[in-house]
């Protein structure tokens, strides 16, 4: 079976592993633009390589932050595609682009729109016209929705496609030989930790305020340290007053575990906005594969992957004294700390593992073929 990935999401080494082991059992061609820019990472560069996957490299047009694929028909030709998967939203430029020289190309090309967006809001009446219409198009020439989350699965169903056939799978594989689980012997220090870009809506200052409070409380052996990119100058000013937090910058994937095994709690504090909520939860579970105990708000994803009080422990989004009461449980008890850890590498191995994920979306485009 011939398949043929649009995306921007696989240029890492990581995330390119589950296209190298789908390739395997199916050939597959990546559609993907030569650089992504995003506000989170800035620009990235996207030419992973492998034999079992074939890459087109596209450099599309860009206006502002969104980008029009450029067509490149000899290509686009030549994968001659049994499934199209686009890993995009059908209501974007992106989406459209992409897919209407494959339409034209192979009109009898299976489609599978892959998505992990779970905010939507359409402006109403004669605004919101064109956004309806193609949304409505895209759906209905798919023969499968797949969404990263039941939150973005319900947007979907929010639009109005109740009998559309959406099925719920990650993206994002976690090798369980790089995020290994070990852990490192205790300290007298309780460290903090949070992996993420650093923008206001990652809910990070809500952190910051309640490693504060902790500190208050336990005493001055409490740390924070921040892996990420700093986008507000005004931001890492305001935190690096304080000689507990720690800036660490961007780190490649790989070098994650090392710094995640340092870490006594892992926090992912994202909060609820109208046109944001988390979406795919990777840092977490990645975290969580490596046991470390883990704090999460209720945004998006994070409550479909924590169980709270099973494999860690879940606090109201914005919640400053929430938060600051729950890293004092796992600061007090550390041994039902340690419980939660364990239980959290099974489970986000079993939701994430590179395993779990190959073999779901072979499956899967087994299932449209």
């Amino acid at each position: 079976m011939r398949v043929l990935l649009v995306s921007p999401a696989y240029n890492d080494a990581g995330r390119f592993a589950l296209l190298e082991r789908v390739g395997a059992e199916h050939d597959l061609t990546l559609l993907t633009p030569e650089e992504i820019r995003t506000p989170a990472f800035g620009t990235m560069s996207a030419r992973p390589t492998s034999p079992a996957v074939t890459v087109l490299a596209n450099r599309p047009w860009r206006i502002g932050s969104r980008h029009l694929y450029r067509p490149d028909w000899r290509e686009y030709r030549r994968a001659r595609p049994d499934v199209v998967h686009v890993e995009y939203d059908p209501w974007t430029p992106e989406f459209w682009s992409a897919m209407l020289p494959l339409l034209l190309l192979h009109p009898r090309a299976r489609w599978v729109i892959g998505t992990r967006k779970n905010t939507r809001h359409v402006p109403r009446g004669p605004l919101g016209w064109p956004e309806r219409v193609l949304t409505r198009l895209g759906v209905a020439r798919s023969t499968l929705v797949v969404a990263v989350s039941r939150a973005a699965e319900n947007v979907y169903r929010r639009l109005g496609f109740t009998d559309q056939r959406i099925e719920v799978l990650h993206n994002v594989p976690i090798d369980k030989t790089v995020f290994d689980g070990r852990r490192e012997e205790p300290t007298d220090e309780f460290r903090v930790g949070y992996v993420g870009s650093l923008l206001p809506h990652k809910g990070v200052e809500v952190l910051v305020a309640a490693v504060a409070e902790l500190r208050e409380r336990v005493g001055e052996h409490v740390r924070l340290d921040l892996v990420g990119r700093v986008h507000d100058p005004a931001f890492a000013e305001h935190a690096q007053r304080h000689d507990w937090t720690t800036f660490h910058g961007t780190l490649p994937n790989r070098e994650l575990p090392d710094f995640l095994v340092t870490l006594d709690a892992f926090v992912m504090p994202s909060l609820v906005l109208p046109d944001h909520e988390e979406h795919d939860g990777v840092a977490l579970l990645e975290a969580m594969a490596m046991r470390v105990p883990s704090i999460g708000s209720r945004s998006g994803i994070i409550p479909e992957i924590i169980e709270d009080g099973e494999n860690g422990l879940l606090v109201d989004a914005g919640d400053v004294g929430q938060l600051a009461d729950r890293l004092q449980e796992l600061h007090d008890d550390r041994e039902r700390a340690d419980k939660l850890a364990d239980t959290a590498r099974h489970d986000a191995l079993r939701r994430a593992g590179l395993s779990s994920l190959v073999a779901g979306w072979t499956d899967l485009y087994r299932s449209v073929a």
